[in-house]
């Protein structure tokens, strides 16, 4: 017969056994585990992933609130961010081009806000984007179609390149997309072909661990899965402390000995009703004798509050959102307009490039006289950035060395007769007639100086005719 007491203290479900008998605190696994979403182990995703799982990471961006809001912020930034053609030789804007149109309206199901939205929140929850064009491979594009990445199935082959991606979704249902190699500018280039008249694009974060361990893009919420975790925890905690009625931590002790298979059954018992975040405050009464006390142990105790909000922190650091811009506590006056500033050129902006440029390798080289031609936007029509260009071009006006007309296109505004020269200071003249009329003869020493000098001084003299200063003065 073993004489046991058992300390239950709920912090976020952990339960704690302690034996008289073996004189030590011993951990025990918790009955009911929460378990990561989708049932993943946290530094071993299954099979062959070293990022989140596509489903898992979707999960999360639906159910943590940090995650969904600093997300949604970012995409749609970038959805405000309109597109452009622009020619890389004669920098000219090409306001009316065909792939505008095509990107205005993909398809005749989505307009181009939702067909943006669809890439961005797909890219950033799970890493990887897929946009399949149809119509004649050799030709514009038809129309474009957003594939979700948890339909497409990657798989490479023995070089470790994606040899085939295979779809199920809607009408592309089984549809195989396989490489083809084809010379373009004399440059061998891969394209995932399905017949001559579908075309998939596969844009895909960049995987620290290779493409041999997984042929997906690494999700930028896999290094804040534990704080994701821990957000959910809490939320689950405390609205089951509330709901329930119950305190925070307690310890329960049999009033008699148990025999191991008693004891076996009483901590099952006690895990199973009240031990883990969902069973928080739940009220038990337990099958054997016991005596239960609460324990000095608060919410406040345990920390909750700062511990949430450093998960908080971390998520929002992680995904590129300053803290000014969703925290109350850190907003001001004075910070909102770096942090914005911050927003855009740490996080936005990049991301805008990526997505950009990816769509420009995906569609231009189906349009003829492609090559100049880029998929980009202006940064002078962001209303976050325009504080900051007017500054730039201010510093850069106050150098000279810009026409008026030259700063007006700076800033966004047309061009206007007779300001197209550069104005000095009229108390300035060219450095070229200087040294044109410098002559070496004009030079003196100092010594030749002094002398000159001291002629002069000596020469001075008095209304009376006397001389001021003496030879020997």
């Amino acid at each position: 017969m073993i004489k046991k007491t058992i300390l239950s203290m709920f912090k976020i479900g952990n339960v704690i056994a302690q034996s008289t008998k073996m004189g030590h605190i011993e951990s025990t696994n918790e009955a009911k585990s929460y378990a990561p979403l989708g049932g993943c182990n946290i530094f071993n995703f299954g099979q062959t992933h070293t990022s989140l799982p596509r489903s898992l990471a979707i999960n999360y961006y639906t159910k943590v609130q940090p995650v969904s809001s600093s997300i949604n912020k970012i995409v749609s930034e970038i959805v405000s961010i309109d597109p452009i053609v622009f020619n890389e030789k004669t920098g000219q804007i090409i306001e009316k081009h065909p792939v505008l149109d095509l990107l205005d309206e993909p398809n005749p199901f989505c307009k181009y806000s939702e067909f943006m939205t669809n890439i961005a929140v797909d890219f950033e929850v799970t890493g990887n984007a897929f946009i399949v064009a149809t119509g004649n491979i050799n030709n514009p594009p038809k129309e474009l179609v957003y594939i979700n990445s948890t339909c497409a199935d990657v798989q490479l082959n023995s070089d470790g390149f994606v040899d085939k991606i295979t779809v199920n979704h809607g009408s592309l249902d089984s549809t195989t997309f396989r490489l083809r190699i084809f010379n373009r500018n004399g440059s061998r280039v891969g394209r995932y072909l399905a017949g001559n008249d579908k075309e998939i694009f596969f844009i895909k974060n960049p995987n620290p661990y290779g493409n041999y361990n997984s042929p997906y893009g690494f999700s930028n919420l896999t290094p804040i899965q534990n704080e994701m975790e821990l957000y959910l925890h809490s939320n689950i905690h405390n609205l089951s402390s509330l709901t329930k009625g119950g305190r925070p931590s307690m310890i329960v002790k049999p009033r008699e000995n148990l025999t191991d298979e008693q004891y076996t059954e009483f901590m099952e018992s006690i895990q199973s009703s009240i031990a883990g975040s969902s069973n928080a405050g739940a009220i038990t009464v337990p099958s054997i004798p016991c005596n239960i006390e609460q324990m000095s142990v608060s919410n406040k105790d345990m920390d909750f509050e700062n511990l949430r909000k450093a998960t908080v922190s971390s998520i929002h650091t992680q995904l590129g959102v300053p803290l000014p811009m969703v925290m109350a506590e850190q907003m001001t006056l004075a910070n909102m307009g770096a942090a914005n500033a911050q927003f855009y050129n740490n996080t936005i902006i990049p991301l805008a490039n990526r997505l950009f440029c990816e769509i420009t390798d995906m569609l231009m080289p189906r349009y003829i006289g492609h090559d100049s031609l880029v998929i980009t936007y202006d940064r002078r029509s962001i209303p976050a950035l325009e504080a900051e260009s007017v500054e730039n071009v201010k510093r850069r006006a106050s150098l000279n060395v810009m026409t008026d007309n030259e700063i007006r296109t700076e800033i966004g505004l047309e061009h206007v007769d007779g300001a197209d020269a550069i104005y000095k200071p009229t108390n300035q003249i060219p450095v070229a007639r200087v040294s044109a009329t410098a002559n070496k003869d004009d030079f003196v020493s100092g010594e030749e100086a002094i002398k000159s000098i001291k002629r002069k001084m000596l020469s001075l003299a008095r209304p009376d005719g006397s001389r001021i200063f003496k030879e020997n003065q």
